[in-house]
């Protein structure tokens, strides 16, 4: 929650919300989890490598070359702390169960984290990344689709290790979508370049929930209730750290 802008309701607005799914939910997805289970020996290094942020993978994506783009380094590493910092806080307000607390047959091959479930971490931080990383390259709309799918791969293979749910994925596609809006909107709007862009802030509500539910690649993310909120043309902001930052990772590409 953070102080209302031109076009928001007055006093706090939101930017994402979600409930709590019913047990119920979670223990039908048991068997989606037991079916991803045979991709396990195909992926397992896959999954061992995407134990830390998957830079390698960005990079093989968008051809990154971090070691000479000090500053767009330094803005994703600021975006995953900034992702880190909201997911936990969900988890351990909503405390959702892991799959194997829920059937001793998933068995996961790398350790369980003792924090809840619900939202995914890695879909939370690999769909924020997907969108900064579109917004801050000159060709990153020509990016969309396989950092998309990069993201949807990433966050499935925590399903096939055992450790999230299908529904776990999709909540954390929700927030890492809607915290890359919202960050790329505030870099942007403290710039020289100016022009945020707004975010479309998204509500996952306990209908949306469905046990049935499988996460797959290219299925769209939930938008909000809300309309998207916009600062009024013709406002101007002083410029920002984010503002500062987003520059000078932005000339690193202009330059190269």
């Amino acid at each position: 929650m953070v102080p209302g802008g031109p076009k928001a309701p007055p006093g706090p607005y939101l930017i994402a919300m979600m409930r709590r799914p019913a047990p119920p939910v979670f223990e039908a997805q048991v068997k989606l989890v037991d079916a991803w289970a045979d991709l396990r020996e195909e992926r397992a290094s896959e999954i061992l490598s995407q134990l830390t942020p998957q830079f390698a993978y960005w990079n093989a994506v968008a051809s990154l070359n971090l070691e000479r783009r000090p500053k767009t380094l330094e803005l994703m590493w600021l975006a995953l702390a900034f992702a880190s910092f909201v997911e936990m806080r969900f988890k351990h307000a909503l405390a959702c169960p892991r799959p194997a607390q829920y059937s001793p047959h998933i068995q996961p091959i790398i350790a369980t984290p003792l924090h809840g479930s619900l939202p995914s971490g890695h879909a939370t931080e690999a769909f924020m990344i997907a969108h900064l990383i579109e917004k801050l390259l000159p060709h990153g709309a020509a990016l969309r689709k396989p950092l998309q799918r990069l993201a949807a791969r990433t966050s499935i293979n925590r399903t096939v290790a055992g450790v999230h749910f299908p529904v776990d994925s999709l909540a954390g596609q929700l927030l890492g979508q809607t915290l890359g809006e919202y960050l790329v909107h505030h870099c942007r709007h403290g710039s020289k370049a100016g022009g945020g862009g707004g975010w479309q802030s998204r509500v996952l509500g306990v209908s949306d929930y469905d046990g049935a539910f499988d996460f797959l690649p290219g299925q769209a993310v939930k938008k909000g209730e809300w309309q998207e909120l916009v600062p009024s043309s013709g406002q101007t902001e002083p410029r920002t750290a984010l503002g500062w930052l987003w520059d000078q990772a932005w000339v690193e590409w202009i330059r190269s």
